[in-house]
């Protein structure tokens, strides 16, 4: 319907249904012909369109939401690590020894 006029979308029937197969270049033919008929179409395609756009975009939300979670606990996790103990050592340091003796397949140098 829209240059350069490739396959856009998809559709699968979870159902069995009936459907109408349109060939575009007639369709834009008729729709150059009959303005009323291209300006329905086209506004029934941008509420298609639209709401699929803020589908996206909620779920984009949605996650942009959780990896900003999830790096806000990574840098207080990073925090905690640099506050000193009352021993003065560093809390949340692994041992190097006790690591590599947990995970024998880590490259040992």
């Amino acid at each position: 319907m829209f240059a350069p006029y490739r396959w856009h979308f998809t559709a699968r029937a979870l159902e069995s249904v009936s459907a109408i197969f349109f060939y575009g270049t007639r369709l834009r033919e008729q729709c150059e012909a009959e303005p009323e008929l291209g300006y329905a179409l086209v506004t029934s395609m941008a509420k298609v369109m639209m709401s699929r756009l803020q589908a996206t975009r909620r779920q984009l939300l949605g996650l942009s939401a959780l990896a900003l979670r999830s790096q806000s606990e990574a840098l207080q996790l990073v925090r905690q690590m640099e506050t000193p103990s009352r021993s003065g050592q560093k809390q949340f340091r692994p041992n190097r020894k006790s690591f590599r003796t947990k995970n024998p397949h880590v490259y040992k140098p």
